[in-house]
């Protein structure tokens, strides 16, 4: 009978131990998911408080977005930044795209306009008309 309250007591013991372990692991990925996440909102306000365009770009942003503007809310449903995917709120400073007219959070829209030249939404080719290279000339061949 003794050894059966021995192992029992080992078996319990390893039980507890193995239970704290996994608390323990479990705790430390909690703690480390917090500090991702805070550092992921601070960079997303951060990003969305500096200006995104630097002067040199800012006339290549003005040719194809409306001036920006204060959102006041127009339509009874919510309007969503596909950039950022956060709803656009009443007061925020937002532009529009002057070909498509879809609207965007206004530092959004000039980070997006950094790396791409089409609109977020319907994909449309929002560069200026100067700026878009309609393809190989088909009238200049090589004899």
């Amino acid at each position: 009978m003794p050894d059966s309250i021995s192992s029992t007591m080992n078996d319990s013991h390893a039980a507890i131990i193995l239970t704290s372990l996994i608390i323990g692991c479990v705790i430390l990925l909690g703690v480390g998911a917090a500090l991702i996440c805070s550092k992921c909102r601070r960079m997303l306000q951060k990003s969305r408080n500096t200006v995104a365009a630097s002067p040199t770009e800012l006339p290549k942003i003005d040719r194809i977005c409306d001036p920006p503007f204060l959102y006041k809310n127009q339509s009874s449903g919510m309007v969503q930044c596909l950039v950022c995917q956060g709803a656009i709120h009443v007061g925020e400073m937002v532009r529009q795209l002057s070909i498509c007219k879809h609207l965007f959070h206004a530092n959004c829209i000039s980070t997006w306009l950094h790396s791409s030249s089409t609109c977020p939404r319907c994909q449309r080719d929002i560069r200026a008309p100067d700026e878009r290279i309609i393809g190989p000339c088909s009238s200049l061949e090589l004899a």
